[in-house]
């Protein structure tokens, strides 16, 4: 991972690491993956597109992949 990249990431949320470009907010990774959110309530991360709700199972960013469940 480059230093742009680091500088970029978000903070965790959890165990949970949001690596560059995901993004949970404004100020970190990139706008056009402003799709996760951090849960509260469940201590979860979940991915929402335009329509419906999922939860993050897990991020690789290693593969840059993640795997989510329909919440």
């Amino acid at each position: 991972m480059d230093r742009e990249s680091t500088a970029r990431s978000c903070d965790p949320y959890g165990e949970t690491t949001i690596p560059y470009p995901l993004s949970t907010g404004p100020n970190c990774g990139n706008p056009l993956c402003f799709s996760f959110q951090c849960n509260d309530s469940t201590s979860s991360v979940n991915f929402k597109p335009s329509s419906g709700k999922y939860r993050v199972i897990s991020i690789n960013p290693r593969c840059q992949t993640y795997a989510i469940q329909y919440a």
